[in-house]
C-alpha cells in the first residue's frame, strides 16, 4: 500500500474531525471519500462514500467514485451495480462506459462487457479504450485472433502504447507467429524497455 502524501494525510484528519462535530454532512462525506479512493484505500473511500449515499441521492461521479472503489476492492457485483447507476445518470461518458465495461469484464460477465466496450467506440472511434477493452475481453475467452485484432487497432492509433503492443505480442506468441511477435518487441524496445524484456521472456528469445 503507498504511503498517503502528507498534504493529503492532513486534509484527511482535518475532515475526519469536521465530520465528528457534523456526522451528516455530506459534502465532507463526499470530499473525504474522494480523497481516500485517490490515495488507494478503496475500503474507507466505499465506507464514507455509503454513508453520503444514505443520505443524499449521489451525482453520477460519486457513483463511478463508488464503482472504481468496489472494482478495485474485488467487490465485484457492488462495482457492478454502481457503475450501471453512473452510466444510467451520464449515458455518454466514456470514461464511466469504460468502467463499466472493465467491472463486467472482471465479474467474467464478457458478452456485456464486449457490447459495452462496443458502445464506447460508438462514442469516440478514434479513443484506444474501447478496442483495448474489446481486446482483453476476447484473451479472457481465449479468442486470440479476435484479441489480435482489437490490439492491432489500438497500436494503430496509438503507435505508442506499450502495454497494448506487449498484450498483442503475447497474442501472437499463442498464434505460434513468431515474427509477428518480435516485431512488437522491436517497437516497444523504442518506447518502454521493461515491457520490451518483459516480451521477450514471452517469446522466448
Amino acid at each position: 500500500m503507498t504511503e498517503i502524501p502528507v498534504g493529503v494525510g492532513l486534509r484527511i484528519a482535518a475532515l475526519n474531525q469536521e465530520l465528528q462535530r457534523d456526522p451528516w454532512n455530506v459534502d465532507l462525506l463526499i470530499e473525504l471519500g474522494e480523497l481516500y479512493a485517490d490515495a488507494g484505500r478503496d475500503p474507507q473511500a466505499i465506507e464514507v462514500l455509503e454513508r453520503a449515499h444514505a443520505l443524499r441521492p449521489p451525482t453520477p461521479p460519486t457513483l463511478h467514485l463508488l464503482g472504481v472503489a468496489c472494482l478495485r476492492a474485488d467487490r465485484l457485483a457492488e462495482a457492478v451495480g454502481w457503475l450501471e447507476a453512473a452510466v444510467q445518470g451520464e449515458p455518454d461518458n466514456i470514461r464511466l462506459v469504460a468502467d463499466l465495461g472493465w467491472a463486467y469484464r472482471e465479474a467474467e460477465r464478457i458478452s456485456e462487457a464486449l457490447e459495452t466496450f462496443d458502445r464506447v467506440i460508438r462514442l469516440d472511434p478514434c479513443l484506444t479504450a474501447g478496442y483495448y477493452g474489446r481486446g482483453m475481453c476476447y484473451v479472457s475467452l481465449d479468442d486470440y485472433e479476435e484479441a489480435a485484432g482489437a490490439l492491432r487497432e489500438v497500436v494503430r492509433l496509438d503507435p505508442s502504447d506499450a502495454v497494448a503492443r506487449y498484450n498483442l505480442g503475447v497474442c501472437y506468441v499463442v498464434l505460434g507467429d513468431r515474427a509477428a511477435a518480435l516485431e512488437q518487441y522491436r517497437e516497444i524496445l523504442r518506447v518502454d524497455r521493461n515491457h520490451a524484456r518483459l516480451q521477450l521472456m514471452q517469446i522466448g528469445g
